[in-house]
């Protein structure tokens, strides 16, 4: 996962590289919102899968990763 965000923390900023992350950030606030309505529609039951809580908790880890390296980014350019 490190890999996947240094492309992000190396970006060049903008306005501390609120641009990007902020993307970044809502594109996988974006595939959670997606999982879950895959989940409640998924073959008209109410019951949640285990194979769907997996996909859910993946894309919520992601979206952490992606607040964490965002907030990361802010402390490092204020030891600077």
């Amino acid at each position: 996962m490190s890999e996947r965000w240094s492309v992000v923390v190396a970006a060049p900023t903008m306005a501390g590289g609120g641009g990007t992350r902020f993307l970044v950030l809502g594109e996988e606030v974006g595939e959670v919102a997606n999982a879950v309505l895959e989940g409640s529609f998924a073959s008209g039951s109410p019951a949640i899968s285990e194979e769907w809580e997996r996909r859910l908790r993946t894309e919520l880890v992601q979206v952490a990763a992606a607040a964490v390296a965002w907030v990361e980014a802010i402390d490092a350019r204020g030891r600077r």
